[in-house]
């Protein structure tokens, strides 16, 4: 809900007018039907004067939940965020995470990187969902050694999503056993775990 201040044309939302008039900075202001009367689905306006009432702090039980909503507001804050940190961190997850294709192959890896529910999206096929599902999808065919190299990484605000791209490099042989070589790129998403590990 927001309510208009006719002298300056400004918004503020009903609660912000509530916290100032809380601490005795302005009273609310006066209203009346722009018809006349006091139907309820009538449009209403302000007048450009202010009604006398005591501030809000000689009303104990609003305050009381004032301050409780700070509190828990505060609370959910937490501590900030070091965007830089684990924005480094990413990218050296994902890294790591190449490496470890190249070390034990790409379906065991994406096995040991992903989540239960995670989802692929290949390159004109269907959506794979869950990481069983995704290993044995990768398994499925010719043995393919697949490496990248992230080039760029963001986190959200609150540092619990975060993205990776790059760039990657997949290797094989086919039914004649010549080698085949694929380039591209990727974008994974990742979530943050509750050990705080990517």
């Amino acid at each position: 809900m927001k309510t208009l201040l006719p002298s300056y044309g400004l918004h503020f939302s009903l609660d912000f007018l509530l916290l100032m008039n809380c601490f005795g900075y302005l009273n609310p202001l006066q209203t009346r039907n722009a018809r006349g009367g006091t139907g309820s689905n009538r449009a209403q306006r302000f007048e450009p004067g202010w009604v006398r009432l005591p501030p809000l702090v000689t009303h104990p039980p609003l305050i009381r939940n004032l301050s409780v909503l700070t509190i828990a507001l505060l609370a959910a804050c937490g501590e900030p965020v070091d965007l830089a940190r684990e924005t480094e961190k990413l990218l050296q997850t994902d890294r790591d995470f190449s490496k470890s294709s190249q070390e034990i192959g790409a379906p065991d890896a994406f096995y040991r990187y992903m989540i239960d529910d995670a989802l692929q999206l290949p390159h004109g096929g269907n959506p794979v969902i869950g990481r069983d599902s995704i290993r044995a999808q990768m398994s499925d065919g010719p043995e393919v050694q697949l490496t990248w190299t992230p080039e760029e990484a963001e986190v959200a605000l609150q540092g619990d999503l975060g993205y990776t791209w790059g760039n990657y490099l997949a290797t094989w042989k086919d039914a004649e056993g010549i080698t085949q070589k694929g380039r591209g790129k990727y974008l994974n998403i990742w979530k943050k775990q509750a050990d705080g590990e990517w």
